[in-house]
């Protein structure tokens, strides 16, 4: 299967600016730091005040901007196209968070709902990859164009993170960066571009994890069989947990990896995104090939905060 971005529009929480925001990687040598007041702003929003329903307002309200930047060309692809929603994994802890945010984005955007084929990804970091198969299979029933659209907020996970102390402050430069966005991306599936090779999933709660990253590599390696990975992009956002999880599985793709070989964590530079880390990463990789950083194979892979996980092979088949 070979996509073809048709058009691209960012809205993140550290830059609103489409382009800046794929560039963020690529603009700094090290790691950008979101700035203190962004920071400070997120725990003035993530009062215990702060109600399901408003964060669902909030949520809704990060999409609107990526509708109004649309070109003429495509300001009415929703007409033709089916929508597929990457949105935060469901969690037993707060079930109702999503089902208000899906009830809200549909009151606010109906039309983005209409088509037949629409579906809803509710598996965080991993709906990407999830995504991606079922494209795959709609493919084979002759479905050749898609909208997708990531959107999270850490504003929830702000109280959770402080009190774990894993939040970036004043005082300590190690931890996550909270940030939140919305992405819409137009794809078209044609004969040249974005080639998606390989696609896998899995499903293992936080102390399967490690196993399922295993599983995941192994697969991946017995894919690629002894062909070298270019780029590794690799779940980070200064947590050192889901740093590890990946770490231990790196070894199962030790055949694969050479003195060449990169990895890119783009958390660092944009702030932990949640359910838009997917797609970004899919965006990211899509103009590293196009503008000639990236050649060779790359492979990408998500964890979610609990459940889901999922894994992607690419290669470029386009023009630089």
């Amino acid at each position: 299967m070979n996509i073809v971005l048709d058009e691209v529009k960012l809205n993140l929480g550290i830059e609103a600016n489409s382009l800046a925001a794929v560039n963020l990687p690529y603009v700094e040598t090290q790691p950008c730091v979101v700035d203190e007041g962004y920071v400070t702003a997120f725990f003035a929003d993530s009062e215990p005040s702060q109600t399901v329903e408003s964060s669902a307002k909030h949520i809704s309200s990060l999409v609107g901007p990526l509708l109004q930047q649309l070109s003429q060309q495509h300001a009415d692809f929703h007409c033709d196209v089916p929508v597929f929603w990457l949105l935060p994994e469901s969690s037993n802890e707060r079930p109702e968070l999503i089902e208000n945010w899906l009830n809200q984005l549909q009151q606010d955007y109906p039309q983005l709902f209409a088509h037949g084929q629409s579906q809803i990804f509710p598996y965080g970091r991993a709906a990407l990859p999830i995504a991606l198969a079922s494209l795959s299979a709609l493919q084979q029933q002759g479905l050749n164009r898609v909208a997708l659209i990531a959107v999270d907020t850490a504003i929830n996970d702000i109280a959770e993170l402080s009190a774990a102390n894993l939040l970036i402050t004043a005082d300590s430069s190690q931890g996550v960066q909270p940030s939140e966005g919305a992405v819409l991306a137009l794809i078209s599936l044609q004969n040249s571009g974005l080639s998606v090779e390989f696609t896998q999933q899995a499903l293992a709660t936080l102390s399967q994890r490690r196993q399922a990253v295993g599983s995941l590599f192994n697969d991946a390696a017995s894919f690629l069989n002894r062909r070298s990975v270019a780029k590794l992009y690799a779940p980070g956002n200064g947590e050192p947990k889901l740093l590890q999880d990946w770490l231990d599985g790196y070894i199962h793709l030790a055949n694969n990896i050479d003195r060449q070989s990169e990895v890119v964590q783009t958390g660092y530079y944009t702030g932990e995104l949640g359910g838009v880390t997917g797609l970004y990463n899919l965006i990211h990789i899509y103009h590293s090939y196009q503008q000639g950083r990236t050649a060779g194979t790359v492979v990408q892979l998500e964890l979610s905060e609990s459940l889901h996980h999922g894994l992607a092979i690419y290669s470029w088949t386009g023009n630089s």
